[in-house]
C-alpha cells in the first residue's frame, strides 16, 4: 500500500529525495525547517552538488505551493492577502527584510521590491529610500511588510516608531501608507487592523 506522503517522517522524506547514506548525515543536523535555511556551503558537507540543488528545488516547489503568485496587477485586499501572498518567502528568513508592495487605485500591485535587510532582530531603514520607487513610478498607496526570524509577529516600540515615520512620509509625498504587516512563523500582525480595532481616530495607515 502506498503510504502518503505526508505521513513520512523527515528521515523518510529525505532518504526518498537523497538516499539513505546522504540522508542520515543530513537529518542529524535537524528538521527540515531548520535544514532548508542553511547555506549552501554548510549542506555541501552533507551532500553532493547535485543533490544540494535537488533539495533546494525541492524547497523551492513546497515555497511555491504555498505562496499564492505576488504579480502586477494581484489584488490585495486585506492583510489576509499579504500574508498569504509573502509568508512562504519570508517567515523562515533567518535576517529581517522590508518589502514595499506599490499599489494602484484598485488596490493592485504595480510593484514589489526588497528595500533593506537587516539583522536577526532589526532592519533599518530610510523613509526616503522606501517612497523612491514609489514616487518615481506614480503609485498611488502603498504596504510595507517584514519579518520576525524570532517566530512572533508582536510589533517592537521601532516597528511602530517606523510605522509612525513611513506614516507621515506618505502623506507629504502624496502615497499614502495603508498598512503595515509584520510577517512570522506564529502569525501576522497588522497595524492597520490593530488601530481599527482600537477605534483610534490617530491611526497612522488606513485599513485596507
Amino acid at each position: 500500500m502506498l503510504v502518503s506522503p505526508r505521513e513520512l517522517s523527515d528521515m523518510e522524506l529525505l532518504v526518498l529525495l537523497l538516499g539513505a547514506s546522504r540522508a542520515g548525515r543530513l537529518a542529524r543536523r535537524g528538521p527540515i525547517p531548520k535544514i532548508a535555511r542553511m547555506a549552501d556551503v554548510e549542506l555541501r558537507g552533507d551532500l553532493r552538488e547535485h543533490q544540494v540543488q535537488r533539495f533546494r528545488v525541492a524547497v523551492e516547489i513546497g515555497r511555491r505551493a504555498v505562496d499564492e503568485p505576488l504579480t502586477r496587477g494581484a489584488s490585495i485586499r486585506s492583510a489576509d492577502d499579504v500574508y498569504s501572498r509573502l509568508r512562504a518567502r519570508m517567515m523562515e528568513l533567518e535576517q529581517e527584510e522590508l518589502h514595499v508592495l506599490g499599489l494602484d487605485t484598485l488596490n493592485q500591485v504595480v510593484c514589489h521590491y526588497v528595500c533593506a535587510r537587516g539583522s536577526l532582530n532589526v532592519v533599518h531603514v530610510n523613509p526616503r529610500e522606501v517612497f523612491r520607487v514609489l514616487v518615481r513610478e506614480r503609485i498611488h498607496a502603498a504596504i510595507v511588510v517584514h519579518n520576525h526570524p524570532s517566530g512572533s509577529p508582536a510589533p517592537s516600540i521601532d516597528d511602530k516608531q517606523l510605522t509612525v515615520r513611513l506614516k507621515e512620509a506618505g502623506e507629504l509625498l502624496g502615497v499614502p501608507l495603508l498598512d503595515h504587516v509584520i510577517v512570522a512563523r506564529s502569525g501576522r500582525y497588522s497595524f492597520a487592523e490593530s488601530w481599527s480595532n482600537e477605534g483610534n481616530s490617530g491611526n497612522p495607515c488606513g485599513v485596507v
